[in-house]
């Protein structure tokens, strides 16, 4: 990744080992930024900062969402009507065509005025209504054939979507796009709760010394919002636990313990371990806000815990050093602050003008 672009030559980052690079080599430049991918396939794998799986469960698939009908008529009426195909259309159609059969069979080679009207009102829409319509029947046929499905207990279609992949770095929302904060975000930790309630859109910060259960915390917010989501069709919180430089050993922990309280399904983690490469440490928290923010712009709501951002200092003072920026305090460069405002500000409870719903964002020092 080029991170500093100066008047006679460029500096860039490696996100991978340097041993296959040997001086002399030639470098060419994608003109692409950095991406992820993002989507519901990302629930429950545990990722890398790049959004490669990391977990040995394989690559990542197509999400497969499955909804239920409750009759043949609606079932083919929706399969058609995806395609933005009136129902009152089609009506007239098949009302036209009716009328049409029964002058034949009486011998007749005009039709009635109304079933002159009825198709002439009839678009290329309403024809390819009806050919949707039979190949609905068809698939649905089929459908009750392999399942053996009841129609009293409905149907069940399924519909496949691909992998979406967005930039890691995108501007935070505008003040006008933003709405106030007044729906709670419930933690399960009842003084935080009640003495210090935290709001859906809110950035929060934890701070404390080593080993005062700043993750706990964390963790606990995650598992409260499982049972929020058992309750909840479609206010749905999707989590993201972002682990910059943390230990293998501990990140492997916190998987087991959402394991066990069914978190994980709902839950994404974005681990970047201590041995990695110091710009992918650096990205990770830009990747879980990236996947927050899909979930925030298809109407769901998103928790993203970053954990911690005293390590992302450090790595950003590692990266500046390296890249020879000019050092301030103890050592970190100037924009320290600004690298990690830029972050948070990502975090925002949308006007349902323009986005609905929110991405919370906890941090911890």
């Amino acid at each position: 990744m080029v991170s500093t672009l100066e008047r006679d030559y460029a500096r860039i980052c490696l996100m991978g080992p340097e041993t296959a690079i040997k001086p002399g080599n030639i470098i060419s430049r994608t003109k692409k930024f950095i991406t992820v991918p993002v989507g519901h396939a990302l629930l429950g794998r545990v990722v890398n900062s790049l959004g490669k799986p990391i977990d040995g469960k394989g690559p990542l698939r197509a999400t497969r969402s499955v909804y239920r009908i409750k009759n043949l008529k609606n079932a083919l009426h929706a399969y058609a009507l995806r395609k933005g195909l009136t129902k009152m259309n089609f009506t007239k159609y098949k009302a036209a065509k009716t009328e049409e059969k029964k002058m034949k069979r009486k011998g007749s080679k005009e039709l009635t005025k109304n079933a002159k009207g009825g198709l002439k009102k009839t678009t290329r829409y309403t024809r390819q209504f009806a050919v949707n319509l039979t190949k609905a029947m068809s698939a649905v046929r089929l459908l009750l054939k392999v399942n053996k499905t009841n129609l009293k207990s409905g149907i069940r279609l399924s519909k496949t979507s691909g992998l979406k992949t967005l930039r890691v770095e995108r501007p935070a929302p505008g003040i006008m796009e933003r709405r106030s904060i007044h729906e709670p975000l419930i933690t399960g930790t009842k003084v935080v709760d009640a003495v210090i309630p935290i709001g859906r859109g809110q950035r929060e910060l934890i701070l404390g010394d080593r080993n005062t259960g700043k993750t706990t915390i964390a963790i606990d917010a995650v598992i409260s919002q499982t049972r929020h989501n058992k309750q909840s069709v479609r206010d749905k919180i999707y989590s993201i636990y972002v682990a910059i430089g943390q230990r293998q050993a501990k990140v492997q922990e916190v998987v087991n313990v959402l394991k066990k309280t069914d978190a994980l399904q709902y839950s994404i983690i974005v681990f970047a371990p201590s041995y990695a490469p110091a710009i992918l440490q650096f990205i990770a928290p830009y990747t879980g806000t990236t996947m927050g923010e899909y979930f925030r712009d298809k109407g769901y709501h998103s928790l993203v815990i970053y954990d911690d951002l005293t390590k992302h200092a450090q790595i950003h003072r590692q990266l500046s050093l390296l890249l020879k920026t000019p050092p301030g305090r103890e050592a970190y460069p100037g924009d320290v602050f600004y690298v990690h405002a830029r972050l948070l500000e990502r975090s925002a409870k949308l006007s349902k003008k323009k986005i609905i719903w929110f991405f919370n964002s906890f941090t911890g020092y």
